[in-house]
């Protein structure tokens, strides 16, 4: 059996930017041991409205993708990423200096933001049926990006709408099986990776 967890885009949790200049929606995050409120790994969606500096994360890395808008360029310490279109990954230092430039009009992104003793692995997928390996002690995210799913398993029969997201935890290596809920129509899942580093 699949241990897992539905989290709804409406239970999503809206909370303001470090820098104070937009809001995030946080998808879920793994809290320290002493109850702190400080994080080890958070998932989170946010709108982008204008060009305009990031916050912080100091001891900790970033991955993004776009998930919805225009292209985007972001300078961190002073250095161009490429140009990054929707549903492309980069990863780059919390701490560092970092401006994003948005290419036209406002865009939706993903975000994970961890400490550096974990592995965390962002794929986008896209097809109207996947087959997805997954492997013990590691924590599985997958969003529906692009519109309906259903995600099948052992003990595991889920719909997801658009930007919903089923948090899966195996306990030994499991197939799982994504099928597009809109007839002929490809779906872009997101499949997140979680695992502690060795």
């Amino acid at each position: 059996m699949l241990k897992h967890t539905i989290i709804r885009q409406t239970e999503f949790l809206k909370v303001p930017w470090k820098n104070g200049q937009g809001y995030t929606y946080e998808i879920d995050k793994l809290t320290k041991a002493d109850h702190s409120d400080e994080f080890l790994w958070r998932l989170s969606i946010a709108e982008v409205n204008q060009s305009g500096p990031f916050s912080k994360f100091d001891n900790y890395q970033r991955n993004i993708s776009i998930l919805s808008g225009d292209s985007m360029t972001l300078n961190v310490d002073g250095y161009d990423s490429p140009s990054l279109r929707a549903f492309e990954t980069f990863t780059f230092a919390g701490k560092a200096d970092t401006y994003c430039t948005l290419h036209g009009r406002a865009l939706r992104d993903f975000n994970v933001i961890y400490a550096p003793h974990f592995d965390v692995n962002v794929s986008w997928l896209k097809d109207e049926y996947l087959d997805i390996t997954l492997v013990a002690d590691t924590l599985y995210f997958i969003i529906a990006a692009t519109g309906a799913i259903h995600v099948q398993g052992s003990a595991l029969d889920v719909q997801l709408a658009s930007w919903d997201v089923i948090k899966i935890a195996p306990l030994k290596m499991s197939q799982l099986k994504i099928t597009a809920i809109a007839t002929n129509q490809p779906c872009i899942c997101g499949i997140i990776a979680i695992a502690p580093k060795n």
